[in-house]
């Protein structure tokens, strides 16, 4: 089965896109609390998204949830 809506969580862990704002803890909580109520179970994160794949550590333990993440290789010299 392929998810319809995946929630993209860099808004959530830094300032990001045109409004800037940074969320508490708490609003970034409730957002992922009602995402899950709504059905939504795919979260795309990233090491580079501040708090963001800390936060989803909240929710990670839920059924049926799925957590895409990015991994960071700009500190790695390859020889």
């Amino acid at each position: 089965m392929i998810d319809k809506v995946i929630l993209g969580t860099v808004q959530l862990g830094m300032l990001y896109g045109l409004n800037e704002t940074e969320l508490t803890t708490n609003q970034s909580l409730e957002i992922l609390d009602e995402a899950y109520k709504s059905n939504i179970i795919t979260y795309d994160t990233s090491q580079c998204y501040g708090n963001s794949e800390k936060l989803l550590s909240n929710i990670s333990q839920m059924s049926n949830i799925k957590i895409i993440t990015k991994i960071d290789f700009s500190d790695i010299i390859l020889t």
